[in-house]
Formats: structure tokens, C-alpha cells, sequence
């Protein structure tokens, strides 16, 4: 889990085959709203979630201005995931530098280029 905000990158990969990861993106929403890549719906769902995950934690744990925000009408899990599911939207396209980073060792290390690995995923 990361924030949005958090500037992130991973290595070459060294190896054939595909690279999978599981992402999951902590997004505010206000985040979600100004993007204009999702509904004002989507966010009101996404918020719905997090009250599911809130309502398991220890409030200890969590900013009292968080559970603030947070939807007090919460029905059981089967009915909020079921209404979240049914509304799926698409995720909000990442955003990339606008500057190509290119410099002797980035994006592809000198001992990856030469050899025999053909750099496809």
C-alpha cells in the first residue's frame, strides 16, 4: 500500500516472463474527484471501503479526523462490497514524468545491455 503522492520505480527486470504486483493505492477524495478520471459515485464507494476496513481496525489506531470521514450508515460487508462491485470504474491513468529520464545507467543498467536476456516482459 502507498501513497499517490509517494514517487516510486522499480529495477529492470532480469528475468523472462511477467512482473506482477499487487497495488493498492491510498487516494484521497480529493484526489479522485479533481483527477475527473472517475464519478463522484466511485468516490462515495471508495469511501464506503475504507469504513469497511476502519470498522475491523482499533480506532486507537487510526487519526480521529479520519473516522470523521468516514460513512456512518455502513450496511454489512456483503452489501457494500456488492454495491461497490456493481459500480466498478476504471482506475485513474498514472501519471509519468514529463522529462525522460535517461542517463549512462538508467533506464537500462550497462550489465543488461550486450548479453543474450532480449529485455522483453
Amino acid at each position: 500500500m502507498q501513497d499517490m503522492m509517494i514517487l516510486h520505480g522499480s529495477e529492470p527486470k532480469r528475468t523472462p516472463g511477467v512482473r506482477r504486483t499487487i497495488y493498492i493505492e491510498i487516494r484521497p477524495v480529493e484526489g479522485i474527484l479533481d483527477s475527473g478520471g472517475q464519478s463522484e459515485k466511485w468516490a462515495e464507494l471508495r469511501s464506503r471501503w475504507m469504513g469497511l476496513i476502519l470498522r475491523r481496525a482499533d480506532p486507537s489506531d487510526w487519526p480521529e479526523e479520519w473516522l470523521q470521514d468516514i460513512p456512518n450508515d455502513l450496511g454489512s460487508d456483503e452489501e457494500e462490497i456488492k454495491a461497490i462491485m456493481e459500480r466498478r470504474e476504471p482506475p485513474i491513468l498514472a501519471y509519468y514524468s514529463i522529462k525522460n529520464i535517461v542517463t549512462e545507467e538508467y533506464p537500462v543498467r550497462s550489465d543488461m545491455t550486450g548479453g543474450t536476456w532480449d529485455g522483453q516482459i
